[in-house]
């Protein structure tokens, strides 16, 4: 029994022997203790001594890396807000360029405005004077010719309150004298006429224009004529062109009146009331009015016209204004 246990001890030798003749293979023991999760022991170790433990390198890798980005994207954002910060200041210097020129260009437009309009004013006002210049012609003129025509009219009132005479182709009057003739009026004028065609007024010759001026005057009045066509007159005439006014102021025109025409009948006729004679030729003649179309509306003295043709050289003839058929009528003996 001895040399059994003997022989077993030997044997536990040997096989001890063995085992330590075979390398070991250190096991990667992980600096960090882990906890067990059976028995809670702080100080045990995995208890498989050949199992390696997980790194955490990759861990702290990847959290660098995350870093590295944020910073990355932190750094381009700031170049990216400074470049366009840069981009931003460059279009607001040149904006203020831009305002700063055009205050520049406005500046100097509204100045020469200013100075163009002070021009404009200064002609504006050289043409108000101007145009008070031309005003102050006008109403001169009109003055004077309202104070003539006034004259006249005092003048032809003054005679045709009383002075205005009759006459006849023996004692006719002469050039200026006032005389009377009919002439025509209706209700239309006044409602004094009802029943009346027409009524004496005063008349006078003013003056006879003969020659070349008349022949001047009478193809100025046909050329603004639509239904009368000049003709120069027959073989051994002339043109003679007769004014003469006509006294209304004594006339009625009521208030909204469509007036009257202003000229009265008019005739020449021979010294005996018959046909011009001349150089032993009898001329029956004709007159033509030139007188204004034109109605009056009130009180006045106003100018008319006629023109004739005469045989040349004569003044034996007379001027008749107005008709004996219906009123008064006047001789008028213009040349001697």
């Amino acid at each position: 029994m001895e040399e059994n246990n003997n022989q077993n001890q030997n044997e536990n030798l040997n096989n001890n022997s063995a085992v330590e003749q075979k390398p070991v293979v250190e096991p990667v023991v992980n600096q960090n203790t882990t906890t067990n999760p059976v028995g809670n022991n702080p100080t045990s170790t995995n208890p498989n001594p050949y199992q390696t433990a997980p790194k955490a390198t990759n861990k702290n890798t990847g959290l660098i890396v995350v870093i590295i980005i944020l910073i990355l994207i932190i750094i381009g954002g700031g170049v990216y807000g400074f470049i366009t910060i840069n981009d931003l200041n460059k279009k607001i210097e040149e904006k203020d360029e831009q305002l700063s020129s055009k205050t520049a260009s406005d500046a100097l437009g509204s100045l020469m405005d200013v100075f163009n309009k002070d021009d404009d004013k200064d002609n504006d006002d050289d043409d108000k004077d101007d145009d008070s210049d031309k005003l102050k012609n006008v109403i001169s003129k009109n003055d004077d010719k309202d104070k003539d025509d006034n004259d006249d009219k005092d003048d032809a009132v003054s005679q045709s309150s009383g002075d205005a005479k009759t006459s006849t182709k023996e004692a006719p009057l002469s050039l200026g004298e006032w005389g009377l003739a009919a002439k025509y009026v209706s209700k239309n004028l006044s409602k004094d006429y009802e029943g009346k065609s027409y009524t004496d007024v005063p008349v006078r010759v003013t003056k006879v224009t003969r020659g070349s001026e008349a022949e001047t005057k009478v193809k100025e009045w046909f050329n603004n004529q639509s239904f009368y066509k000049y003709q120069d007159p027959k073989e051994g005439t002339e043109w003679a062109v007769v004014d003469y006014e006509v006294d209304l102021s004594k006339v009625s025109f009521d208030e909204g009146t469509i007036g009257t025409s202003t000229e009265v009948s008019s005739a020449v006729k021979g010294l005996d009331g018959l046909g011009v004679k001349y150089n032993g030729y009898s001329y029956i003649l004709s007159t033509t009015n030139t007188s204004s179309k034109d109605y009056v509306k009130k009180p006045g003295v106003y100018k008319c016209q006629f023109i004739v043709t005469l045989p040349k050289g004569c003044t034996e003839y007379l001027v008749v204004l107005g008709n004996s058929h219906n009123g008064a009528e006047s001789y008028f003996r213009c040349e001697k």
